[in-house]
Order: C-alpha cells, then sequence, then structure tokens
C-alpha cells in the first residue's frame, strides 16, 4: 500500500529530529567495503608480508571472532575491533606493530570513499529546512570526508557512544539529547532487523527503505509506528 502525501504529513506532523542509518541507506555500501578490505590486504602484500591473502584473512576472522567472543560489548565499536585485530595480526605474523596502523589507514581511506545515491544532497537539504538531523550508525563512516557533515547535528556511534543496533539504546540517547518525546523522533535506515528493530525497541517512530528488495514486507512490522517506502526518492516526494 502506497502512502499518500496527505497521511504521510501527518503521520510526521510530530517530529522534530530526523536520525538516519548510513551504510546502504545513503549509499550502497557493498563494493565500499569490498574495496576497503582489499586496500587493507593490500597494504600488507606491498610491505612484503610473505603470506598469502588467503592465511591473511583466515588470521585476521580467527582473531577477530576471539576478541568478540571475549568482550563483546567492548567491540561493538567496530573501529576500535579493527585496530586491536590488526595489532594482533602483525603479532602473529611477526611484524612491527606500525604495519597495524598502515592498514587500518588504507581501509578508513578507501572505507570513505561512497557514492551517495542521487537523491541525498535533495533530500537533506530539504529536511534540514524544517527538521533537525542527526546520525546513528553501527559502522565507522566519517561524514567529513563524505561531505555531509554540515547537514547533521549530532552524529552517534555503536560502542563509542551506546549499544549496537538493534538495541535502542542510542536510539533513546538522541531522546534525552535533545529533551524529545518518542513520537517527536524518527529514525531512517534500511534493514528491518536491525534499523527497524531499534525503532520498536525504542518506541519511537521508524521509517525503513529496505536495501534487499525482497525484504520490502510490510507486515513484518505490526505497528503504525513504522513506515515502509520502496526507496530515498520516494521519500523525497513525499516532503516535497
Amino acid at each position: 500500500m502506497k502512502l499518500k502525501s496527505e497521511a504521510f504529513s501527518s503521520w510526521m506532523s510530530s517530529i522534530k529530529v530526523i536520525g538516519f542509518d548510513l551504510d546502504d541507506t545513503l549509499w550502497n555500501n557493498s563494493d565500499v567495503i569490498i574495496k576497503a578490505i582489499d586496500a587493507q590486504y593490500q597494504y600488507f602484500m606491498d610491505h612484503q608480508l610473505n603470506s598469502s591473502r588467503q592465511e591473511l584473512e583466515a588470521a585476521y576472522v580467527s582473531i577477530s571472532q576471539k576478541l568478540i567472543s571475549a568482550q563483546p560489548k567492548r567491540y561493538q565499536d567496530v573501529t576500535q575491533l579493527r585496530n586491536e585485530t590488526l595489532k594482533q595480526l602483525c603479532v602473529h605474523f611477526g611484524l612491527d606493530l606500525k604495519h597495524a596502523m598502515g592498514a587500518f589507514s588504507a581501509f578508513y581511506k578507501q572505507r570513505q570513499k561512497v557514492k551517495l545515491y542521487d537523491e541525498v544532497i535533495p533530500l537533506l537539504e530539504k529536511l534540514s529546512q524544517k527538521y533537525t538531523l542527526m546520525v546513528i550508525s553501527n559502522g565507522n563512516s566519517n561524514l567529513e570526508d563524505i561531505g555531509i557533515a554540515d547537514f547533521f547535528n549530532v552524529h552517534l556511534q555503536a560502542g563509542r557512544d551506546g549499544e549496537a543496533k538493534p538495541s535502542g539504546d542510542m536510539l533513546l540517547k538522541a531522546l534525552s539529547f535533545y529533551d524529545l518525546k518518542p513520537h517527536e523522533y524518527l529514525y531512517v535506515g534500511d534493514n528491518f532487523h536491525t534499523d527497524g528493530q531499534a525503532v520498536i525497541n525504542a518506541g519511537v517512530k521508524g521509517l525503513v527503505i529496505p536495501s534487499n528488495p525482497a525484504e520490502h514486507h510490510e507486515q513484518t512490522f505490526n505497528t503504525d509506528n513504522i513506515k515502509v517506502l520502496d526507496n530515498l526518492l520516494s521519500f523525497l516526494k513525499l516532503v516535497g
């Protein structure tokens, strides 16, 4: 069932602050991460590590999984997790620890090379005229590097600023930060199981724009607090 502009405007009438997810909501993240990981391992290959990429990847995954198992809350911070994993990877292969920093830098630089969906800038420009905008993300994108920092008032990241989604922790912190009631806050994301569930857990309003069309099922949510749209263009048209 398609949302009509009048009904959507009524549903949005109480909203004061809009929070956004980033990866796969404002850009397609799959290729970005693949290229970032490639850059990380290429750094090691360029510095004469006498091991194959397959060996590097296997060791990286093993170390990462052990860290998460030992301290799951601490390593919700993906930057901290990658940095510590790379340090232990260097120890494992007998490399100077400076190469952990170099490999992370290679990953992180490539990780910021995203291609925004065409509707992102027009949508943020339109919304920022009426609402306060912020970011809540499980990832570690840099808004300054991407070029959209000026649109957002606050950027909360999992681990650093609260529990990762699907916990509603960071959304509840946003309510407290802005002194809002739940119906005054809207969160926009792409994933039913992380973003949608975080909305439910926090009791706020949510807009899910699925990155995977196969998961586009409105009946997933038995609540009027969450709406589902096909794409960002639909959102732009509804607020336009």
